[in-house]
């Protein structure tokens, strides 16, 4: 995200033995991970030092989590979750469409014109929550997907079948009725970096679930 912006804003980074020498600035990105219980009030801590008009959750979080930053910090905060693998981040940021979440209509075009200014596609909803939510369900789905695909190659390795001949008979469904519910198919590890985030923020989901059911 940093190089990103570099190339329209005069950007700093801040890292966790690395601070600005700044005091205020127009918008500040947060980018790292999740953490259940600390992770808002670092944010908030951050907001209070550097004293952004916007602040941009670009972090995997627990659905809820920007709504209780911009709460707990009085401050224009809004969702905006990264897409991409970390091999090629910024040409990926860069092609797929930056969803942004927001409290408001008019702090979420806000966002939308600053990301538009740096190339990339938008398209605004109508809370945090659902940007959130839609963040943590893809990444869960195409997670199941990969489990899927290694079950599928196993029949195939056991019984001697061609796996790419197999799952060619899912062709037709991403192009009927079916096309939202048929994501392309294929096998390989899942983990890693946003896989461990995933996780963090999946855990707190999963209680914030246990106490609607209850």
């Amino acid at each position: 995200m940093l190089e990103i912006m570099k190339s329209r804003h005069q950007t700093f980074g801040v890292d966790i033995n690395q601070s600005a020498s700044i005091s205020q600035c127009d918008v500040m990105h947060i980018c790292f991970p999740f953490q259940s219980g600390k992770f808002v009030g670092q944010v908030v801590e951050y907001i209070h030092q550097y004293r952004p008009a916007l602040t941009v959750i670009n972090s995997t979080v627990a659905p809820g989590t920007t709504r209780s930053i911009a709460a707990e910090s009085g401050t224009v905060v809004v969702n905006s979750p990264v897409r991409g693998k970390h091999a090629r981040m910024q040409e990926e940021m860069l092609h797929y469409v930056k969803f942004v979440g927001a409290l408001d209509a008019r702090s979420g075009q806000r966002a939308v014109e600053h990301f538009e200014e740096v190339g990339m596609k938008t398209i605004l909803l109508t809370s945090p929550e659902a940007s959130e939510i839609a963040k943590l369900t893809e990444t869960t789905y195409f997670g199941l997907m990969i489990a899927w695909a290694q079950e599928v190659e196993r029949y195939c390795i056991k019984f001697g079948a061609n796996y790419e001949e197999v799952v060619s008979f899912y062709d037709e469904m991403r192009h009927a009725q079916y096309r939202h519910l048929a994501p392309t198919i294929s096998f390989g590890p899942f983990g890693g970096y946003r896989a461990v985030e995933q996780l963090e923020a999946e855990k707190s989901w999963s209680r914030w679930m246990a106490e609607i059911k209850c």
